[in-house]
């Protein structure tokens, strides 16, 4: 079965998970606009920052993983 399903990262909103491009998971804490997110990265340590939205691959959305397309 193919999911056709895509969201935008403007569309990401405060508390979504994602998963990076590196592989590592983060929860997204804003909901804010733009090429900079601030999330709680699950990496080798847990840190909070500002990521790059061209590095969210995929995000939980109603409970399914979709491909995030980069706005921008």
């Amino acid at each position: 079965m193919t999911n056709d399903v895509t969201v935008s990262t403007d569309d990401l909103k405060k508390g979504t998970w994602v998963q990076l491009s590196n592989g590592w998971f983060a929860i997204l804490m804003d909901n804010q606009k733009g090429k900079i997110r601030l999330a709680e990265v699950q990496g080798e340590h847990v840190e909070i920052g500002p990521i790059r939205t061209r590095d969210i691959a995929k995000a939980k959305v109603n409970g399914e993983w979709v491909e995030v397309r980069n706005v921008g």
